[in-house]
């Protein structure tokens, strides 16, 4: 039996440090993102729209992992990358919407800090798709190349500089791992087909499947 991504990324991130961890993880954030990349290319755009769970179409769900995963390049991984120890993402600053304002949720709580981030590009994403002609396809190609440029720039980064920033407490992983180890590992959990959105999901394969009359 395969082991889960969960599984995965407590092994990789807490028995390793340095470059061993660092390689390893950005392999398994990579691995991951190609399987979830292929399956979503199989679903349509209308199951894609669907309300799924908690009303939430999947199209909302890949724009939001879009989303994150460009602001933790941006904010967390580029900053990493010129010697900050904690970067702007991990005061919830310096996101860039699509746009190209640059917004701020440093004002409240984390929780309520993420909640407003999702409120905020939800909404943005219905706008574009009502007045800029913004598709399912285009989103999926938005989320591809967030992947590949995330990629890209934690291949750049050094073991040894990713273990310089400052330790973070993740829930998932159960004890503290340095800032961008979390950063990484978060983005693996987002977009593993068994992570955090695994029943959205597993349902919009179940809404993307047709029966056919023989």
């Amino acid at each position: 039996m395969m082991d889960s991504t969960e599984s995965l990324l407590k092994q990789i991130a807490l028995e390793n440090s340095g470059s061993e961890r660092w390689s390893g993880l950005v392999d398994l954030y990579n691995a991951k993102a190609q399987v979830t990349l292929g399956f979503l290319q199989g679903i349509s755009e209308e199951a894609a729209l669907k309300p799924g769970v908690a009303g939430r179409p999947l199209i909302e769900v890949v724009d939001h992992i879009r989303a994150w995963d460009d602001w933790e390049k941006m904010a967390g991984l580029i900053p990493v990358v010129k010697g900050d120890k904690r970067p702007p993402i991990m005061e919830f600053r310096n996101f860039v919407n699509r746009e190209g304002k640059v917004v701020h949720y440093d004002y409240l709580p984390p929780h309520q800090a993420v909640d407003k981030f999702n409120q905020e590009r939800a909404e943005e994403l219905r706008l574009f798709m009502q007045y800029r002609d913004l598709t399912w396809q285009k989103v999926l190609e938005e989320l591809t190349q967030a992947t590949n440029l995330l990629t890209i720039v934690a291949r750049g980064i050094s073991g040894k500089i990713a273990d310089q920033t400052e330790p973070h407490l993740w829930k998932v992983l159960g004890e503290p791992v340095p800032h961008a180890v979390y950063l990484v590992a978060v983005s693996t959990f987002h977009i593993a087909r068994d992570g955090e959105h695994r029943v959205d999901f597993d349902l919009v394969g179940v809404n993307n499947f047709k029966w056919i009359d023989l």
